[in-house]
């Protein structure tokens, strides 16, 4: 295999076409450059240089030649050296990242990415809507590097989230809507309730539902909250959801707190445990910046 710094030194003689101001650049002695000159003909089989008595020297044709690809070679390991010194520092290289559609509403996940953008932009940040379970999934087997989640009960092993933000829940009603006036858990039975099953809302839609008294007669699911929100301005039924979506206006919707129901919800962030990169670790301590920080392992 081709020393690096034979081929270094190869260049210098050839360029300046002399050993003795090759050596001065290079601040090396000159019989430390002629010597791993002739290693690397050595190597190679064949001259490189022709030499003279006064230090000078001319290249051969197999000279010229290699001095292309021995310029192409180091201008490539120049550049390697910079890439892994840039990614070590984590300044350069990919983020993955999974999100619930309603953390996306929130603003936090955009303003960590142009936090982190402004910071280190020879980044390239990919994101990927999904289910929370399946975020976490995939950040256990390496697929992604972190998610914006709703919190769960229990988490596979390796992944760590820490919860960066708490939510109200609120009541999205039709405009109109005679509920508006003094929205409180009481008398649902005559309402169509709308539930979205994306974040794992349902289980604080029945926790709602059965502080409320009777089920409601008729309660819709649909896939996300976006289907939900427009359910609602249809004039269609009314839905629990989670603050954030405040920034989702929709025609004749009309978002209202709950005045004796106190529960929220949280958004998270996972990641793994170990094993991270320093793109992502710093992609990690951007997001912390948005919210108080707890650890659930």
């Amino acid at each position: 295999m081709l020393d690096v710094r034979q081929l270094r030194y190869f260049v210098a003689v050839a360029e300046y076409l002399h050993f003795t101001k090759a050596a001065d650049h290079l601040h090396v002695a000159q019989s430390a450059l002629s010597t791993q000159v002739k290693q690397l003909e050595a190597q190679l089989g064949v001259r490189l240089l022709g030499r003279s008595k006064r230090s000078s020297v001319t290249l051969t044709d197999a000279g010229q030649l290699f001095l292309t690809e021995a310029r192409n070679a180091l201008r490539q390991i120049d550049i390697a050296e910079s890439v892994g010194r840039l990614a070590g520092r984590g300044m350069l290289g990919h983020v993955e990242i999974g999100y619930v559609a309603s953390v996306a509403f929130s603003g936090l996940l955009s303003l960590a990415m142009l936090t982190f953008r402004e910071e280190r932009p020879g980044i390239v940040l990919r994101i990927s809507e999904m289910e929370t379970f399946q975020q976490l999934a995939a950040i256990a087997e390496g697929k992604l590097d972190v998610g914006f989640i709703r919190p769960r009960p229990n988490y596979p092993e390796g992944v760590v989230v820490e919860v960066l933000r708490t939510e109200k829940l609120l009541l999205a009603l039709p405009v109109g809507h005679p509920r508006s006036a003094d929205p409180e858990i009481r008398a649902l039975a005559d309402e169509t309730f709308v539930v979205p099953k994306s974040g794992g809302f349902a289980e604080h839609a029945a926790d709602f539902v059965a502080a409320g008294g009777p089920t409601p007669e008729r309660v819709v699911q649909v896939r996300d909250f976006l289907s939900a929100i427009t359910l609602v301005g249809a004039g269609c039924g009314i839905a629990l959801v989670p603050e954030s979506l405040r920034a989702l206006a929709m025609p004749n919707v009309r978002y209202s707190e709950i005045s004796n129901y106190d529960r929220k919800v949280e958004l998270a962030l996972a990641y793994r445990s170990a094993r991270n990169s320093p793109v992502v670790q710093a992609f990690i301590e951007v997001c912390r910046g948005y919210g108080n920080v707890s650890h659930q392992a």
